[in-house]
């Protein structure tokens, strides 16, 4: 069975909260237009 993923688009701060809530359970990936944002995204579980 394949696993499950999650993929966020333009992941501001529900997307963000929802990859705190998930990120043990399943993989988060996530984009974003601000490079100033991508490690904030990376802290909160999204790759």
């Amino acid at each position: 069975m394949s696993e499950r993923r999650f993929f966020i688009f333009g992941a501001g701060y529900s997307g963000q909260a929802f990859a705190r809530a998930n990120a043990q359970h399943a993989p988060v990936l996530g984009t974003t237009r601000a490079p100033e944002k991508f490690e904030a995204l990376r802290s909160a579980g999204i790759e």
